[in-house]
């Protein structure tokens, strides 16, 4: 009863087949695994295999048919009657008898989805670190290259005779750079893990203020 309620509770269930037998013994928590109705009795082995993973089926297949007195380990996909979607850690053997004759296939499967997406999450946490930093790095390079094109702007718009086409191109670039500065300092803080600093803005002053650039393109 104690091997019981801990393969319940670690979401293992196993199971056996003698040999010269069709039918595979069953543990409680492997029926409950695979979605089925132990009242039904365990499938066969054509029956269980259409609900796994081609890899694994062949495994399996390899498992029933040959001696593996050594485990074999394998991570089995499952899709269950209900269309759940299942991850298990497999491992399988060849069962002998003392003097060495081949007695069946028995093995165990332990339920590991939660743990794979555990998993996953942890995967992606670290990916968007790597990409936090990856962004710091290169927000801080394009800010030092911003400075020196918004200062040389500058200058050049302070040359230009006040109305003129010339004047208006290089405030417009400059406008532009300015902005991407600011996108430049978001970028940084979210790589820093900073706290964003939200502001109202006024979104028709933001569109008037592409204008120049919406007319260079569009006419």
């Amino acid at each position: 009863a104690l091997l019981q309620e801990t393969q319940r509770i670690a979401k293992i269930g196993s199971w056996r087949q003698q040999a010269g037998e069709q039918e595979m013994q069953w543990s409680p928590e492997l029926y409950e695994i695979f979605g089925l109705d132990p009242a039904a009795g365990p499938p066969s082995l054509e029956g269980m295999l259409p609900l796994i993973d081609e890899e694994s089926q062949a495994i399996i297949r390899r498992l029933h048919e040959s001696d593996f007195p050594q485990a074999v380990t394998f991570t089995m996909r499952l899709r269950r009657p209900d269309s759940a979607e299942r991850v298990c850690w497999v491992e399988g053997r060849t069962e002998l008898d003392p003097s060495g004759a081949r007695v069946g296939p028995v093995g165990f499967c332990q339920d590991v989805t939660e743990r794979e997406a555990a998993a996953a999450q942890l995967r992606q946490a670290q990916k968007m670190e790597s990409v936090g930093q990856l962004t710091g790095g290169l927000a801080h390079d394009f800010n030092n290259l911003l400075a020196v094109i918004i200062g040389n702007l500058d200058l050049i718009a302070e040359d230009q005779k006040e109305g003129s086409a010339d004047k208006e191109f290089a405030e417009t670039a400059l406008q532009a750079a300015l902005k991407g500065s600011e996108l430049t300092k978001q970028l940084m803080a979210f790589s820093r893990r900073q706290t964003l600093d939200p502001k109202v803005v006024c979104l028709n002053a933001l569109v008037e203020g592409m204008a120049p650039l919406w007319r260079g393109t569009l006419g």
